[in-house]
């Protein structure tokens, strides 16, 4: 469930970022130093912020807020490179997938992985190898406000889980699916250390966040989004695990975007309007078995697991 919980977090904090970077306007103050990644905080885990600085945030939170109430759909294309230290070498990914999230207002999201590779040792110029892994197609799953939907594709299965009350629909923004639906600029701050990073690379701008509370350390230790400063859309996002420790446990999911669009365009509302296609398909297929749950956010994940290894292929790098 754990991995359920990130890859639905990840779509929300795409949606969000989008809005806020639309509204931003990039420049003065200069950003806050750089925390330190292996403090697992039980107060502010980077230095108080400056008189201006915070008001810089709380400008970007305020046109977080009050774009994100407008963003009715969100797509796009994505490449993620995940670090695993007991799969790969430190600094080597275990895994690369390719795939394409969707966000449609108020409570539908969707998670789909297409294509993955892992991680098998190192060719004879000691450069990394990697191959498809048999049943091992990746996640894809659907969100509808109501139900999570997970595809288990090597067995033709989908799993329904129905939500509890208090996590249906916008509610679900408050349960620990963090950074699902439309934000509250002051819930926001009651739940996470924010602060605006220097950027390595000049036309990007970071956001970082760090959780507050224990419910949501339990899930991830933080948040960092790069933002494009030309096009106002983000360029890459990493999350870090409970347990992220840069020497020991360097474990993260790097994640790069492509093609990103807000609230659609006229080709594909034409699509919709003659072939009556969704935009976010929530029917599994009439040949695969339905199996009905509660949804429980401390179970462990019952559909396919991304790990493993395998010859063949090289994957991109990471950034």
């Amino acid at each position: 469930m754990m991995r359920l919980i990130r890859s639905i977090g990840l779509l929300g904090l795409l949606s969000a970022a989008t809005c806020l970077a639309q509204q931003a306007t990039p420049g003065q103050p200069q950003p806050a130093t750089t925390p330190n990644a292996n403090a697992q905080p039980t107060g502010q885990p980077f230095p108080a912020l400056s008189a201006e600085q915070q008001a810089r945030l709380d400008q970007l939170l305020t046109a977080w807020e009050s774009s994100s109430n407008s963003t009715k759909r969100l797509s796009a294309s994505f490449k993620r490179w995940q670090f695993r230290p007991l799969q790969a070498p430190k600094e080597i990914h275990a895994t690369w997938a390719r795939g394409e999230v969707k966000y449609q207002a108020p409570a539908q999201g969707m998670y789909r992985v297409e294509e993955m590779l892992f991680f098998n040792g190192f060719d004879d110029k000691k450069a990394p190898i990697y191959k498809k892994e048999a049943n091992q197609p990746g996640d894809w799953w659907v969100c509808t406000g109501k139900e999570l939907l997970e595809f288990d594709r090597a067995n033709k299965k989908c799993e329904i889980l129905e939500l509890p009350p208090e996590m249906q629909g916008t509610q679900i923004v408050s349960s620990p699916l963090p950074f699902v639906f439309n934000l509250n600029a002051q819930e926001m701050k009651n739940r996470y250390w924010l602060q605006e990073l220097p950027p390595k690379e000049q036309g990007e701008y970071w956001l970082e966040a760090w959780p507050k509370h224990q419910k949501d350390r339990a899930e991830f230790m933080k948040v960092m989004i790069i933002i494009d400063a030309k096009q106002f859309l983000p360029k890459a996002l990493v999350l870090f695990p409970p347990n992220f420790d840069q020497r020991n446990n360097p474990e993260r999911d790097v994640y790069e975007f492509a093609d990103v669009q807000r609230n659609g365009n006229l080709f594909s509302k034409a699509m919709e309007g003659i072939f009556g296609q969704n935009f976010i398909d929530v029917s599994p297929p009439s040949d695969w078995k339905i199996i009905r749950n509660k949804f429980n956010a401390g179970a462990p994940p019952k559909m396919a697991q991304e790990n493993g290894n395998a010859p063949l292929g090289q994957a991109p790098q990471s950034r």
